[in-house]
């Protein structure tokens, strides 16, 4: 009971304190660490299909990249509580790094319930308030 008042309570000043941006479309969000442990950039530029991200389209999809395969789905999104469904990835081979990296991306996108966006980070909650991904803004490109 304690724990889960100290969960709530945390969520509400995180909530109260945090500028969000409303639009958090307009970006890619790099993939910078799962469970605390950082992630690493294996290359500088976003398009190179090289390092994970995911970005929000219209119609409340997802797309992104793993490291090592693409990825789509759907997300559902009231106030910061926020559910990732139907996540489905490519299925190509990679490094034993890279596919520890999706492994751990996907299954923590399923887990999540709270999505706080705040300035150039979106961090990513369990429902016991744990933090299990935190992705950096970065812009798109102009096509």
């Amino acid at each position: 009971m304690k724990k889960s008042f100290l969960s709530l309570l945390l969520l509400v000043l995180i909530s109260s304190c945090v500028s969000v941006n409303k639009s958090f479309e307009d970006y890619y969000w790099r993939l910078v660490a799962i469970e605390g442990e950082g992630v690493p950039t294996f290359e500088k530029t976003l398009l190179s299909n090289k390092n994970a991200y995911i970005s929000f389209q219209g119609n409340n999809r997802i797309t992104g990249f793993t490291s090592c395969n693409t990825i789509n789905g759907k997300f559902s999104r009231e106030k910061n509580v926020t559910h990732f469904l139907g996540v489905v990835t490519t299925k190509n081979k990679c490094s034993a790094d890279k596919m520890k990296i999706e492994k751990n991306f996907i299954l923590f996108l399923k887990q999540s319930e709270y999505m706080i966006v705040n300035r150039d980070n979106l961090t990513i909650y369990n429902e016991n308030m744990d933090i299990i991904l935190v992705f950096k803004k970065e812009v798109l490109p102009v096509k």
